[in-house]
């Protein structure tokens, strides 16, 4: 006797709730399998590593004398030296070790707001030592005014076009 078109539609409709079920199970367990497979074990979240990053006058006469990017750089990698990166790099994407709000500490894929949070921390203490360099006697007020205009502009040069933001992420996956 054949199977009535009702008996197949529920068969297809159990198959269809058990895989529903599966992939459910697999969103939820995934996370947390693949985030003991790598990473290593870091003792600072991004937001704490972040308040320990230190801007000195050499970092600022790196933007000076050469660009932007590069004085950024200068920073990433005097800070990088203290101790370890809260940043890793695995299977072609950029992690980051955050405090979520339960508390507990976890490796999450780095995004555009933790990208704009490090640049904007980074510029707002280069903006801090700047304003506290002593002018160079034979500097000129254009120059002056030059070099203001550069450290000012940092984080929307380093932040909102394309090209230099990838670059610097692809940099940081490089260091790491």
């Amino acid at each position: 006797m054949e199977p009535s078109v009702i008996d197949y539609i529920k068969s297809l409709e159990a198959k269809i709730d058990l895989l529903t079920d599966t992939v459910e199970k697999l969103i939820v367990s995934k996370p947390r399998s693949y985030q003991q497979k790598f990473r290593p074990i870091c003792t600072h979240c991004f937001d704490d590593w972040l308040d320990e990053i230190v801007v000195h006058e050499d970092h600022i006469q790196v933007v000076f004398q050469t660009n932007i990017a590069e004085g950024f750089k200068s920073v990433m990698q005097a800070h990088r030296k203290t101790g370890l990166f809260p940043l890793c790099y695995e299977k072609r994407k950029l992690y980051v070790f955050v405090q979520e709000e339960n508390g507990e500490h976890s490796w999450v894929p780095f995004t555009e707001t933790h990208f704009r949070t490090l640049i904007t921390n980074v510029w707002q203490k280069m903006i801090g030592v700047f304003m506290k360099m002593e002018p160079d006697p034979d500097m000129t007020n254009e120059s002056w005014d030059w070099n203001t205009k550069k450290i000012m502009s940092m984080r929307y040069q380093l932040c909102d076009p394309e090209r230099p933001r990838k670059q610097l992420i692809k940099w940081l996956t490089e260091i790491l």
